[in-house]
């Protein structure tokens, strides 16, 4: 993910692992740029694990996390202050949203967008990746400030 110019980083190149540890146990991840570069780390949360992120205009990064236990999807959004996305930080996040069960599926694609009106709005994905028991579904929301 390219960090956005309203950053701290601005310029640089977030990676964030799904399944990779740092050594502590929380996800491994880095940041590639020409002045901020280095290890980067995303906390583990219990159930579910980092899928996507997001920047939105301020800076803030979003991180869609996603898990599936006893068939049923879990999935949670946190927004992790622009201030805290630096090399050799472990990022944790604020909980926005939390949800589980069959309103949601496997959800792994995050994108964010500006409205008209300037509303900020959050798009998250799935899709059905050729199996009966999944659904492809895009839910979109409008961040409120």
């Amino acid at each position: 993910m390219h960090c956005p110019p309203s950053s701290p980083i601005a310029g640089s190149t977030l990676l964030l692992t799904e399944d990779h540890e740092d050594g502590a146990g929380n996800h491994a991840g880095w940041l590639l740029g020409q002045n901020d570069k280095g290890p980067i780390s995303y906390a583990v949360s219990p159930v579910v694990y980092p899928t996507d992120c997001a920047f939105l205009p301020n800076g803030d990064l979003l991180v869609l996390e996603r898990g599936v236990s006893m068939l049923t999807f879990s999935m949670a959004l946190r927004r992790v202050g622009a201030a805290d996305v630096r090399p050799g930080s472990v990022m944790t996040g604020e909980l926005l949203l939390a949800v589980s069960g069959s309103a949601i599926d496997n959800m792994e694609a995050l994108a964010v967008h500006q409205a008209p009106d300037g509303e900020t709005r959050i798009l998250i994905g799935s899709d059905n990746n050729f199996n009966d028991w999944q659904r492809s579904l895009l839910l979109e929301f409008a961040l409120l400030d």
